[in-house]
């Protein structure tokens, strides 16, 4: 009888030590738990820090792609790898006005054909949105790609967006298969927007107004009393300064050298 109370009383757990177990259980599983969401707020943050989208476009020579992000982001960078040196203008802005408020924006335009990686980096505080698009003279080079508005710089033609997305740091990855102008075009002759097609013909009219005078004016003294050489090459490097003069502002007006 000694002897099996002894025992019961060396093998048998008291009530304190199955207490103290049972917060050791629990105590671990808070730790788990807390270890557990740790973890996963942590995997989160990282996953968010090192976020990525990436796209394909395929565009023409000399058009500009626009990529628009509001509000303005920080730490805004931009990174290209060109087919050749020199085939490349960028142009980006930490913050711009535009018609629905601030923007950040990044420019670009390839000179040349060929492949462009273009990778732009930036962080965002807040959720944002972003719309990746064109500026073209023809439009009928992305077909239905999306929709379309005319612009002072010619149609703007959206290529992806608006798209929303959560806050962090940012890295777009965009390749850029460019392409030269459609060789069906009549010598592959370009037309500016409306507006500038119209100050286009403006100003082309104000020259032809000049040169015809001074055309007719001389023809009616030659009739009379007879031109001089000198007069008639005046008229001619008159006629010739005119037209070398349209054609710088054509191909301005068209986006031979189109200022983003």
């Amino acid at each position: 009888m000694i002897m099996r109370k002894i025992f019961n009383n060396t093998n048998s757990p008291s009530k304190y030590t199955l207490r103290k177990i049972s917060q050791c259980k629990y105590v671990t599983l808070f730790f788990t738990i807390t270890l557990l969401f740790s973890a996963y707020t942590a995997l989160s943050f990282s996953s968010a820090g090192e976020a990525s989208s990436e796209f394909e476009f395929r565009i023409l020579v000399d058009d500009t792609l626009a990529i628009l992000i509001w509000p303005p982001v920080e730490n805004l960078s931009v990174d290209c790898i060109p087919p050749r040196s020199g085939g490349l203008r960028v142009l980006f802005s930490f913050k711009e006005e535009r018609l629905w408020g601030n923007v950040s924006l990044v420019y670009v335009q390839p000179r040349n054909e060929g492949i462009y990686n273009l990778l732009v980096n930036f962080r965002s505080s807040v959720e944002w949105s972003g719309i990746i698009g064109v500026y073209t003279s023809d439009r009928e080079f992305y077909g239905g790609a999306g929709s379309v508005s005319a612009t002072p710089q010619g149609y703007f033609i959206t290529l992806s967006g608006p798209i929303k997305m959560p806050q962090g740091d940012w890295k777009i990855i965009i390749t850029l298969n460019v392409q030269g102008g459609s060789s069906s075009t009549f010598f592959s002759l370009k037309f500016p927007t409306p507006v500038n097609m119209a100050l286009f013909i403006l100003f082309s009219g104000i020259l032809a107004y000049f040169n015809a005078f001074f055309i007719l004016d001389s023809y009616f003294k030659s009739k009379t009393e007879g031109v001089s050489k000198i007069r008639l090459i005046i008229v001619s490097l008159l006629i010739f300064v005119s037209a070398f003069i349209l054609y710088q502002v054509y191909n301005v007006m068209v986006g031979g050298e189109t200022h983003v």
